[in-house]
């Protein structure tokens, strides 16, 4: 009976992680499925992009966040600006509880390296209208 009621309890945990982002880590909530990345990068101070720039595409999961993609920036015009793009098609993966798939994936962006080396940006916006993202305190925001 108490192991009914702990697999219950589980269950109902499990799918409020799959409904919303997991305690308060802000993503975007996308269907799993194929998708379209695309977006362009500018520090905010102006800084030239970094040669070793990269985006990271990660998945947050209750135990883990999962690393879907890393893609190294392409440098732009007076290398002020760069970009990235590519096609993934990503899921939630299994839910090694009850061997079933989620229909949402809870999505966000890491900048690695861009404005100096060793730095970091979180970009909580994924497959948005907007796709320019201005670097700055270790956030992305979409401008």
């Amino acid at each position: 009976m108490a192991g009914f009621k702990i697999l219950s309890v589980l269950c109902a945990f499990l799918l409020f992680q799959s409904t919303f982002a997991f305690f308060g880590k802000d993503t975007t909530s996308v269907r799993v499925g194929c998708h379209y990345f695309i977006g362009y990068v500018k520090c905010k101070d102006g800084s030239t992009i970094l040669p070793s720039a990269k985006v990271e595409l990660y998945e947050s999961d209750i135990f883990g966040d999962d690393l879907l993609a890393e893609h190294m920036l392409e440098r732009l015009y007076n290398k002020n600006f760069a970009k990235f793009e590519w096609k993934g098609c990503y899921d939630d993966g299994d839910n090694w509880f009850l061997s079933q798939k989620f229909t949402n994936m809870e999505l966000y962006y890491i900048f690695k390296d861009v404005c100096q080396k060793g730095d970091s940006y979180v970009a909580e916006d994924v497959l948005q209208d907007k796709t320019t993202y201005a670097l700055r305190d270790g956030v992305a925001y979409l401008v």
